[in-house]
Parts: structure tokens; sequence; C-alpha cells
């Protein structure tokens, strides 16, 4: 779906990156991650953040860190 231009809700790229980090799988997470930085329009100083928090392998914290990116860039429309 990413390489169609599509960037997930970050609750359902939630569920999947805690699946992946239980699993020991944490490659896959951090490619995941690496996917949808690449195709998402985000801020230079945001992606190294990411990246350093990858880098020292708090998963954790970069899964907050992109989800607030995410959030930020891809907001939910709520009519009243």
């Amino acid at each position: 779906m990413v390489d169609k231009g599509f960037i997930p809700e970050f609750s359902s790229f939630r569920m999947l990156a805690e699946g992946l980090l239980n699993l020991g799988m944490d490659d896959y997470f951090i490619r995941a991650i690496e996917i949808i930085i690449e195709k998402a329009d985000l801020g230079d100083s945001d992606v190294s953040a990411i990246r350093g928090y990858l880098k020292i392998r708090k998963f954790y914290d970069a899964l907050a860190t992109f989800g607030r990116l995410l959030k930020i860039n891809n907001p939910q429309w709520s009519y009243r």
C-alpha cells in the first residue's frame, strides 16, 4: 500500500509494529519504518530523531515519535 502512495494510520501500524517487536523481528520493523519515511514527507530533523532511536535500539521511543509525526502529517478530519 505504501508503494501506491498510501500512508497507514498510526493505530494499524502500531499493532503491526508491536507484533513484530514482540516476535523479535526488529529488522522487519526498521525496514517498515524506513519504507514509510521514504514515502511520507517528513522533516529532516524528525527523520534523524527516529533513526537515532532505531540506532540505539529504543524501538518504542522511535514508534512513539513516528506516531506523533504521522498524526501531524495525516490529520483525522472530524465533522460536527
